[in-house]
């Protein structure tokens, strides 16, 4: 074997991702790691074929979050509680999940359920 190359990251799959380096990655600029300086990219204009590849392939929190995760939806005063980082009543679900607004649209936070109650693991977006 000579090179490993990646087909799927976690439920998604690289074929559905758009590639805007084409066949190569650009080279490395610095060897300084990032970490140790500061780093300033140029803006520069967008071509618009390349804008709207992109724009047809962006995938929303909410919709990654439902895709990776068990879901939850929050009542609005769930909501409210998770941005305050109150914990929430648990639910039963195992492991860590997403929390979504109550249309399903909006990724929160995600949380974990311990001795009867669901506290936030990361809070993404609330009220």
């Amino acid at each position: 074997m000579t090179a490993l190359r990646r087909t799927r990251i976690g439920a998604f799959n690289v074929a559905a991702a758009a590639d805007i380096y084409g066949a190569d990655p650009p080279p490395a600029k610095h060897s300084t790691p990032p970490a140790v300086r500061e780093v300033r990219a140029p803006r520069v204009p967008v071509d618009p074929a390349l804008r709207d590849l992109v724009n047809d392939r962006i995938i929303g929190p909410a919709q990654v979050a439902r895709a990776s995760f068990d879901v939850r939806l929050a009542a609005p005063e769930e909501e409210t509680d998770i941005g305050y980082g109150r914990a929430l009543g648990a639910v039963g679900l195992p492991g860590t999940y997403a929390v979504l607004d109550q249309s399903g649209e909006r990724f929160l936070a995600l949380m974990a359920e311990e001795h009867g109650s669901a506290k936030a693991v990361m809070v993404w977006q609330a009220h």
